[in-house]
């Protein structure tokens, strides 16, 4: 991605999908999850997700297809 037109806020669907203070995202595309929607058909995409853990700051950013699991183990 090359500018900041390339980046959609997706704060909102995220937070609604956090569920006892964790997130948890299935390995497969996210533009099928509640609030998210595909805006580059066939073009490759990452989430990138800054949160606060204990107090401490953290940023993970992973291709579309990966599997998230945050907090993770050991945070």
């Amino acid at each position: 991605m090359d500018s900041q037109l390339d980046i959609l806020d997706a704060t909102v669907p995220v937070q609604c999908l956090v569920k006892d203070s964790r997130l948890i995202l299935p390995n497969r595309s996210k533009s099928n999850l509640p609030g998210f929607y595909d805006p580059c058909l066939g073009e490759e995409k990452l989430l990138r997700i800054d949160y606060l853990y204990k107090n401490i700051a953290h940023s993970i950013t992973i291709p579309d297809h990966e599997m998230l699991r945050i907090p993770r183990i050991g945070e």
